[in-house]
């Protein structure tokens, strides 16, 4: 369903376009000394049928006051920025002592609080043959990168929308310090004729794309959308009702925890499109990493039919129900010779706690290999290999393959599920099988890396509930 391109530029100027059929938009963003973001807004295109004339239009709407609502440092979970629920702004678009909105042109995006939540609805007027849009801004601080953070609501989109493209209903954390000029960070949910998507992406300069996975999701229901940062690893997170879309360390992580950045609310609308989108339970403020679901770096369990966040896959590895009808990661290598691996992570994770479920079907043999602080040329990592009589441990270093570290005497039989957990926290490294911990050792050869999941040749194996977590200092 990706069928659009953002790129944002975030210096004393913020530029946000959209390209692919979609809009282009154009306004400024600005921090003053108290951290305080205000945006101006201009649109590209002629925007009045009568003016026939290419000056850009401002639409921008001023808070009567500037009040800061919430503090970041102090603010929790519970964090509450704008339920909708105020009966004094029932019938008029918006409580403007807590929002400011930036319009593509009159009409992109027209508001009204109503029965607890804000509606948005489009009126495309006849002479706008693009797409459009609207920013809405909070009267809260910008983000410093010194404690866990989190940005949070409830967005619903009507399965009245009308549409051949993509429009979405954003949440964006936006900051300079993106490499390639500037960038965003995303977590949305996007309708188009015919499906609906919640979307995790991160995006620099001119539109490359970091970080893009996309679920499937449901029109004419409430979703709750949360983007969170951990400032420990400077993991980025974004869940659909609680379940993780997608999590990673950008690769520009040691600079961001420096930066500051600009969270607000986008909409957009296809070209030609109708519909309506309706906004609620708005949360911003930070929490401990410890007491919080964000530190799971990556989760997969396959239920909807696709290994959304595995990014490479060698071998014949195919999504199957059970015998039960869960769903799992099946891999027949039966008669193969190599070693079929699916790779997850990022190379900058250091500590961390890594669990799955695996099971061993028809065979000649059976050898299920977890590598982790894998380096991404594969010459460093740290081996967990399962094996029908054996669990053990060995290292990777300078590409010299594998030299064993410890090795445990276990027996495995076929058609069992073996719940694996692994822990690395600086040089502690334990294995658990089924919660007994079956390996406890040190090491100190490498420090950080990925992961992957091999299985040997003659195996036919499976995988299900694949968790990585982070592990605090």
């Amino acid at each position: 369903m990706r069928q659009r391109t953002i790129s944002i530029i975030v210096l004393a100027v913020m530029l946000l376009s959209i390209t692919g059929g979609c809009v282009t938009i154009k306004f400024e963003t600005n921090v003053n000394q108290d951290n305080k973001i205000g945006i101006a807004f201009e649109t590209q295109t002629a925007l009045q049928e009568s003016a026939n004339q290419n000056t850009p239009v401002a639409v921008t709407t001023t808070p009567q006051s500037t009040t800061t609502v919430l503090e970041g440092s102090t603010q929790s979970i519970n964090g509450l920025y704008d339920d909708f629920n105020n009966p004094a702004h029932d019938g008029k678009a918006f409580d403007n002592t807590k929002w400011s909105l930036a319009a593509d042109y009159p009409g992109a995006c027209n508001l009204i609080q109503q029965n607890g939540y804000l509606i948005i609805t489009h009126t495309p007027p006849s002479y706008r043959k693009q797409s459009s849009g609207c920013v809405l801004q909070g009267q809260f601080d910008g983000i410093a990168g010194d404690s866990f953070q989190l940005f949070e609501a409830k967005m619903f989109i009507s399965n009245d929308f009308q549409g051949t493209c993509c429009g979405y209903l954003q949440l964006v954390i936006g900051s300079s310090s993106f490499s390639g000029g500037g960038g965003f960070i995303g977590c949305s949910i996007q309708p188009q004729a015919g499906g609906i998507a919640g979307v995790f992406n991160i995006t620099h300069g001119q539109g490359e794309d970091e970080f893009w996975r996309q679920v499937e999701t449901t029109f004419n229901n409430w979703h709750t959308l949360s983007l969170q940062i951990d400032p420990t690893s400077y993991t980025v997170s974004c869940y659909l009702d609680n379940k993780l879309i997608g999590s990673v360390i950008p690769k520009d992580a040691a600079l961001l925890k420096d930066s500051n950045f600009a969270r607000y609310i986008q909409v957009g609308w296809p070209e030609n499109s109708t519909g309506t989108y309706q906004l609620d339970d708005v949360r911003i403020g930070t929490i401990q990493p410890s007491t919080t679901t964000s530190s799971l770096l990556f989760s997969e369990d396959f239920e909807d039919g696709k290994a959304q966040m595995v990014k490479y896959v060698s071998g014949n590895w195919k999504i199957i129900a059970d015998d039960s009808g869960n769903k799992v990661y099946d891999i027949d290598n039966s008669d193969g010779s190599a070693y079929p691996e699916i790779d997850f992570g990022s190379a900058t994770w250091k500590d961390y706690v890594t669990e799955y479920r695996v099971r061993f079907l028809a065979f000649k043999d059976r050898n299920a290999i977890l590598a982790f602080r894998l380096s991404d040329d594969h010459t460093y990592a740290y081996i967990v290999a399962l094996e029908p009589t054996t669990i053990s441990l060995h290292h990777i270093v300078h590409g010299n393959g594998w030299q064993p570290i410890t090795v445990r005497t276990y027996n495995t039989q076929p058609g069992i599920w073996y719940s694996v957990r692994v822990e690395v926290k600086g040089i502690e490294i334990k294995v658990y099988i089924d919660d007994s911990l079956l390996i406890d050792t040190e090491d100190s050869q490498i420090s950080a890396g990925s992961l992957q999941l091999s299985v040997g040749p003659g195996t036919h194996t499976q995988f299900d509930d694949i968790r990585v977590i982070a592990l605090g200092q």
